[in-house]
């Protein structure tokens, strides 16, 4: 009766001794399962924070682009202004000097070339004032 207790006990132990080698197995491989998702699932985070990085500083770019843009045209319509304010100060004193012209008495009354100048220039004048008013609409 003892040999067959014996036997039995040495038979729990070597089948214990198998199931706890195959409990090592599994938790072996469980544990290197679970590192190799943790490996990949951290470089898809590392993969997805580099495009979004990535898209953020081609926003900012455009941004800081679009703002320089949007300055520099500023700065041409102020530019325009300035200049259409001057073109309509010297229309004005042109018109008034050649308007004048026309209230001389007698001879100085004569069409002559300082006429024809101040004609010409009131309508080049005129030309550049339209000009730059058509410049600032399309800005």
């Amino acid at each position: 009766h003892c040999r067959y207790i014996k036997t039995l006990v040495e038979n729990e132990l070597s089948d214990t001794l198998a199931f706890r080698e195959a409990l090592h197995v599994m938790r072996r491989r469980a544990k290197i399962d679970t590192e190799a998702q943790q490996d990949s699932t951290d470089y898809a985070l590392r993969k997805r924070i580099y495009e979004t990085q990535k898209a953020r500083n081609e926003m900012e770019w455009q941004k800081k682009k679009m703002q320089d843009e949007m300055e520099a045209l500023m700065r041409e319509l102020t530019r325009l202004e300035e200049a259409l304010r001057d073109k309509i100060d010297a229309v004005k004193c042109a018109e008034t000097r050649l308007e004048n012209r026309t209230y001389r008495p007698g001879f100085e009354l004569a069409r002559d070339e300082p006429e024809f100048g101040l004609h010409d220039e009131v309508l080049q004048l005129r030309k550049t004032r339209a000009e730059l008013t058509s410049k600032i609409d399309c800005t």
